[in-house]
């Protein structure tokens, strides 16, 4: 019987021992579960602080253009800040090259010598091209004024819409797709448009814009431009005085005014809505 009592001891003893094992294993198992969760979490977070960090460092492809870290892109991709817009009273000054070639002048979008930066206008929407009008190579010296008065001829040719007023003429009128005019002493033959000079006071006024009415005026605004001449002395490679031409345009009037605050999606600006404007809208 004492053997009986003893051995029923050791088995229980044997059986709480198990238990508390297999509670320790139970434990074990919990806090390794843990542990692994805590490093696939930690491991996740360093992932996506590397592809955060990996963005900063990297430009941003933002509309099939890159922009740089902490700078977001200008919706205006051509176009230029509104204070930079050209005023009315600015004057461009062109003259030939001195090897005799011509010069081409053109008033465009944001192409061209004088650039506008307006809906309204084209690129290429006038042209000027300037072209010595007389060769010296094929005139005898001793048949030559001194000094010599150079002659031109001045080919305008317009893509867009432009109204055109001639000096002692009334009224403008719509330019043809190409003109000529000569700049020179002599007379003109009958329908050949030609000037000895060409005064600020009197100058050739061109009014570009887009649609016109039908009665001729440009329904959203224009730009007015005036030509004028600048005589200048120069000396030929042979050492003979000569009097030349500076070729003047001067942004005379922008009517009725950008608005600067609708530039569209180039960065390009249009014209204040004329009916809105406080002075009456006159051409």
């Amino acid at each position: 019987m004492h053997n009986l009592i003893n051995r029923i001891q050791l088995f229980s003893q044997i059986d709480s021992g198990a238990y508390n094992i297999a509670q320790q294993a139970e434990q074990y198992r919990v806090v390794l579960t843990a542990m692994i969760l805590a490093v696939v979490i930690l491991l996740i977070i360093c992932l996506l602080q590397r592809i955060y960090y990996t963005r900063l460092r990297s430009p941003v492809e933002v509309a099939g253009h890159a922009v740089k870290p902490g700078k977001t892109k200008k919706r205006r991709a051509r176009g230029i800040d509104p204070s930079l817009l050209p005023d009315p009273g600015l004057v461009f000054r062109f003259a030939l090259p001195e090897d005799g070639g011509d010069r081409l002048i053109t008033i465009g979008r944001d192409r061209g010598s004088i650039r506008t930066w307006s809906t309204e206008i084209l690129n290429g929407h006038l042209e000027l091209r300037v072209i010595y009008y007389i060769n010296l190579k094929d005139k005898k010296l001793y048949c030559l004024p001194d000094p010599f008065y150079t002659d031109y001829v001045l080919e305008l040719v317009c893509r867009g819409n432009v109204l055109i007023h001639y000096p002692g003429i009334d009224g403008y009128r719509r330019m043809a797709s190409s003109e000529k005019i000569f700049i020179t002493a002599e007379p003109g033959a009958p329908g050949i448009i030609s000037f000895n000079n060409i005064n600020p006071t009197q100058p050739v006024r061109f009014r570009l814009g887009s649609e016109t009415d039908e009665q001729g005026r440009f329904v959203s605004g224009y730009f007015e431009f005036h030509l004028y001449l600048q005589d200048h002395e120069v000396e030929r490679p042979n050492g003979m005085p000569a009097v030349e031409k500076y070729f003047m345009l001067k942004l005379y009037r922008i009517y009725p005014g950008y608005d600067v605050s609708m530039p569209d999606a180039e960065g390009f600006y249009p014209m204040i809505d004329p009916f809105s404007a406080l002075e009456v809208y006159k051409q």
